[in-house]
């Protein structure tokens, strides 16, 4: 696939996963209806009714702000109006509440309408520096990483073994990702590898930023191979919601990374910036899977055509009367996926 091509896949996932809340009120997506409030911002903001967007996002903001996210998001809207000065108010004010969110700032299209206002660069700067003060505090809690390994029965410890990489959803935990992927990684005598995403939420993790998650993936893969050896040609991922998403944005910078990727209700955000891609490399065939009464498969549907157009190797299945929720038998079809993602990565 060329690059050409590439950066068109990651421009259509950005449109079409978008998940217009995400950042705003981090929650367990797989185990939990969409928050109200966030339902009545996301509406508002599919109307173009910019009005009534900002006016929801202040109460909103005034009941619980997330780092600053729901202020980023009056801002948009407040530069979709064309006014300005309001909107770099209110980037001071998600700065003030401990927005860090680099990669999203610059890789935001809207945001290049500052830089005639003058204000783009001093707030970038404000930004880099939350940045680094955030991502410093997260490598303090990293050092107390859970990273969850399980090499199946018979394995040969000094051949390079497949793997398996599982990642949580939002508000999940390393050890119910492993459950869910167990018998069919067994079956296939592969090594699951499962870390957490170090930011608490609730009883479990959060992939909080964009960085972070970058950090605890690799550091994952280079933890197993520092017990035994793998075939880094062979490393495929399960991963649910958002810590799928996080998987594909790799994959989009670094396609050799994976060898393939079953993603279950993933959501995206246009906030990673372009990818790195070499322009001779292929994509790793992918399998986007969730409940068909779950309204984020809609996008998921559409990605996939995308991805299709674009010659990556994509199957995309909503499953019939099933929708936020996951039922038990839903690990059938985990194992029909991962299946088919080995079958067509050769």
């Amino acid at each position: 696939m060329s690059r050409r091509a590439a950066l068109i896949v990651f421009a259509a996932l950005a449109a079409l996963l978008s998940g217009s809340g995400a950042q705003a009120q981090p929650r367990q997506r797989l185990l939990a209806e969409e928050d109200p409030r966030v339902r009545s911002l996301r509406l508002a903001e599919e109307r173009r009714d910019w009005r009534t967007a900002i006016h929801l996002a202040k109460q909103f903001r005034n009941e619980d702000d997330f780092e600053g996210a729901i202020a980023y998001r009056i801002a948009q809207n407040y530069l979709r109006l064309g006014e300005f000065d309001d909107a770099a108010e209110w980037l001071d004010t998600a700065v003030d509440d401990g927005f860090s969110d680099l990669l999203r700032f610059e890789g935001d299209p809207l945001m290049d309408l500052l830089r005639d206002h003058g204000r783009y660069d001093e707030l970038s700067r404000a930004i880099a520096v939350e940045r680094e003060q955030r991502f410093d505090e997260f490598i303090l809690l990293a050092a107390e990483r859970d990273v969850l390994i399980h090499e199946p029965p018979g394995l040969d410890i000094d051949e390079p073994a497949s793997v398996l990489l599982v990642l949580h959803d939002d508000g999940g935990r390393p050890d119910e990702a492993m459950r869910a992927w167990r018998d069919a990684a067994e079956a296939r005598k592969m090594v699951i590898v499962a870390p957490a995403a170090i930011r608490r939420f609730g009883s479990g993790f959060e992939w909080r930023h964009a960085d972070e998650s970058d950090w605890v993936i690799l550091e994952a893969l280079a933890e197993v191979e520092r017990d035994r050896p793998i075939d880094r040609t062979r490393v495929f991922v399960g991963g649910f919601e958002a810590g799928g998403t996080a998987a594909m944005r790799l994959a989009l910078q670094d396609p050799d990374l994976f060898a393939g990727l079953v993603l279950v209700t993933p959501w995206w955000e246009e906030k990673f910036g372009d990818p790195v891609l070499d322009a001779d490399s292929g994509f790793p065939p992918i399998f986007i899977t969730g409940g068909a009464r779950d309204p984020r498969m809609d996008g998921a549907v559409e990605a996939g055509e995308s991805l299709r157009d674009a010659g990556v190797r994509v199957r995309v299945r909503a499953v019939p009367g099933v929708g936020f929720r996951l039922p038990p038998e839903f690990r059938s079809e985990l194992r029909n996926a991962l299946g088919w993602v080995i079958r067509r990565a050769g």
